[in-house]
Formats: C-alpha cells, structure tokens, sequence
C-alpha cells in the first residue's frame, strides 16, 4: 500500500528531524554560550548568502527570515537548506561535470549565445535532421519507435516517473530490447519520482535487465540537499538519437489522462552529429550516481553547425541557463517569444524582458490558462503588471496548463529542453536543453 513504502516512513522522520532541529535552539536559551553560538552561526551563514552569487532577491528572501530568527536562521540554513552539505556536493560534481577544454581562439564568429555556451564546453553539430515535437503524445510516439529499434544502448533520464498506460508501454518496449541483449539504463530523480513511481520500480526493472539509478533518494541524513534535483529529461538510442523536452513519463503529460485540462508540453528530436552530446550528458549522471560508464563519447568542442546541446548543473558561480537566456533577450532585435509554466525569477530575468519591450522589441509570454500549482502561479501573477507597463504580451493557454519550455528569438535561434523561467532550473537543479540556430 502507498502509505507504507519506504519513502512516507523516510517524509515521517524528516518531519520530526526537522521539529528536532528547530526546537533545538531553545534548549540553549539557559546557556547563554549556546545562544551566542547559535547567533554566530546565523551570521556566519548570513555571510556566506550575502557573498554568494545567488540573485538578490532571493538572497533577501533567505536572509530577512535568518536574521529575524537569530536563533533558528543558521542551524536551519546549515543542515536543511544546503549550506556545508551544498558545499560538499559541489566539490564532487566539479569532478564529475566540469571537464577542463581549451576555448578556440575564433569564437567571435559566432553569435554571443553560440560563443558563451562553446567557452562553457558544448560544442555546436550539423546533425541529419531536427524535429520539433508541439504536443507530448506526438514525441513519446517518436520515442517509442526509436526504442523499438535500438541495437546497443537506450538511455533514459527523467524528473517523475508514474504508473500508467504509457508508462506500461514504454516498460513493455525497454524489456523487449533488454531481453534482446540491448544495454539499458534508466535514471530517475529520488524525489521527483519519490510518491509517483509504481510499487518494486526499482526491483521489477532489475527483473526486466533495466539497470537503474536514482539521484539523490529521499533519506533522513540527506535532508541538507534535497533540493538539488536532476531536472532532466533525456532519451538517447543508440548514439545516433536523442530526445530532450519538457514530458515526463506519466499519463497527464502524453494526454491519456486529464489532470489540468490540456497538457500543452513538447520537445525535440536530433539524429545524427548532436545525439552523443545528449550521451555524453546522462553518462556522466550515471557516473554520479553511481553507476560505470562504458563507451564514453568523447568531447567534441566544433564551431560550425547549427544545433548546440548544453547541460546546466547547480554548481556555486555556474549558472549556464540563466547567462544563456540572458545573452538571447538582450540580442534580440525584432522579436522574443517564450512558453514556460512558470515566471519565477529574479530581477536579472524580468530587467532584461522588460529591457527588451521599451527599445521596440516584441516580447510575449505564454503561460497556462489553468495552473498546476496554484500557489507559484500566484506568485507569476504577480510579475505580470511589471512586465505589461513594460510592453510585454502576456497571453494565458486557455484549453489548460502549459508545462513547454520555449524560447525563440528572431528567426534565428530557438531554445527547448527542460529549464523553467524560475529560480530552481537557474540555480537548484541539473538541466538540459538545445540551441537551434538558423
């Protein structure tokens, strides 16, 4: 039964872990070097907040509450809010992501986002054919087809993964070709698909010859870092296609079943040159997560093509999403159009949009007509009258919510993937997306 698997025992403890810590404090209230402790430890984690490169908003969002509650702010900060425990997980993922590469001297050829995201190490790719995919069900079908016909290698990273129709099918599909000698690996976010995955995931994939991982699983002694998450959905085939987007695999997201009206989500598709990129990315979460790595695709670092993938990852000062969005909306010249399910961000994101709309550029956002999470969609609601007398357009999907990542500018570059226009894809989560130019 779902309430008793191990992940609500797991929420259970982290409730009474975290009543624990909070109640701590007042135990020292009779021990006036405890209390000066606990007060100097706020400040020490206050410091660290105000040095980071964390946007200012939410910064005073974090240090306003710490500095209203001395006591409390800094063991709070530091054991539930990633402060030495972020601290350490940054050490192990520069290993891991952030391989060294030379920048080629001839980058200002390119335009500015093409040239930031090479001198972060993606490279750009003349791949055989790109495809646009507007609606879920039409790329899950195509994700499908490709996995039936794989020969050596499927590899699957996703937020949520729910039981379901769909996910039966796909299920159905990677055990065939397991079965048929094909190496499959699969990685899931441990809380993303904490309460959603199906009873045994884990065990009835090991059964089928799925190899699976799960990133950074609920457990009590990991409560420091639960909010960094791999956000990512990626399906690579073979080395020859790979699929990035906003689906998850779950009903609601193909449309077989209706949670907030219609599910406008979407992706795309790239074969040839730019699927190893996609490869390369999910093997290195798998090493992360414990898993070996056989057959690494080697780093390619090219300056011509017309496709670019790139991977962001939470690490302190690195931020590769937010600077490439940036780097698009104040270059553009005619026009920026933009679907995200939510308009969270700081001031750098809405200074830039707004920037864009005084100095004639047409701007529009396109958000959901029907929320998945009232309360965020409170807080876009929020920013919407900023952004009007500005001159930015903004329009509501009317049939229902819309969970599509979109940026086009211009005619000449397109973004999609998994990046939010919010906070957590900016600073919190492991991201992927694809430039398209041209």
């Amino acid at each position: 039964m779902k309430f008793l698997r191990r992940e609500t025992f797991i929420l259970a403890a982290s409730v009474i872990y975290i009543a624990v810590i909070i109640a701590l404090p007042f135990a020292a209230l009779r021990v006036p070097y405890l209390w000066a402790g606990f007060c100097l430890l706020t400040l020490e984690e206050v410091l660290r907040l105000a040095a980071s490169d964390m946007g200012t908003a939410y910064k005073l969002g974090l240090i306003v509450p710490m500095l209203l509650f001395p006591m409390h702010g800094g063991i709070v900060r530091l054991f539930l809010m990633q402060g030495a425990a972020k601290r350490r997980l940054d050490r192990r993922m520069r290993d891991i992501f952030m391989e060294p590469h030379i920048l080629p001297e001839n980058t200002w050829q390119l335009t500015a986002p093409a040239a930031f995201l090479v001198s972060k190490g993606f490279g750009l790719y003349s791949p055989e054919s790109v495809r646009y995919y507007p609606f879920g069900q039409d790329m899950f079908a195509d994700m499908l087809e490709s996995i039936k016909s794989a020969r050596s290698r499927i590899c699957l990273e996703f937020f949520i993964v729910a039981g379901g129709r769909e996910p039966d099918v796909l299920t159905a599909a990677l055990a065939e070709r397991a079965a048929a000698g094909v190496e499959v690996l699969f990685i899931i976010d441990g809380a993303g698909s904490a309460f959603t995955k199906p009873e045994g995931f884990v065990e009835n994939m090991t059964r089928l010859g799925i190899r699976v991982r799960e990133f950074s699983p609920l457990k009590v002694s990991g409560m420091s870092a639960v909010n960094v998450r791999d956000h990512r959905k990626i399906l690579t085939v073979d080395s020859r296609i790979a699929f990035c987007g906003g689906i998850n695999i779950a009903d609601e997201y193909m449309n077989v079943i209706e949670r907030f009206g219609v599910w406008k989500d979407g992706g795309m598709s790239v074969t040839g040159d730019g699927a190893q990129a996609f490869e390369r990315m999910f093997l290195q979460m798998w090493d992360f997560c414990g898993g070996k790595a056989d057959k690494m695709p080697a780093p390619v670092l090219s300056l011509t093509g017309t496709v670019q993938p790139f991977a962001d990852v939470p690490l302190t000062g690195c931020r590769v999403s937010l600077s490439l969005f940036l780097s698009i909306i104040y270059g553009a010249e005619r026009y920026v159009y933009i679907m995200t399910p939510y308009l969270v961000c700081d001031d750098e994101i809405f200074g830039a949009l707004c920037c864009a709309a005084e100095r004639g550029v047409d701007v529009r956002l396109i958000l959901p007509g029907i929320p998945d999470k009232k309360y965020v969609n409170i807080i876009t609601k929020g920013n919407y009258s900023r952004l009007i007398s500005s001159g930015v357009g903004i329009y509501e999907y009317a049939p229902g919510f819309v969970h599509s990542k979109v940026l086009v500018c211009d005619g000449s570059a397109a973004v999609t993937g998994s990046v939010n226009l919010d906070y957590r894809s900016f600073s919190e989560h492991f991201e992927c997306g694809c430039v398209i130019y041209d």
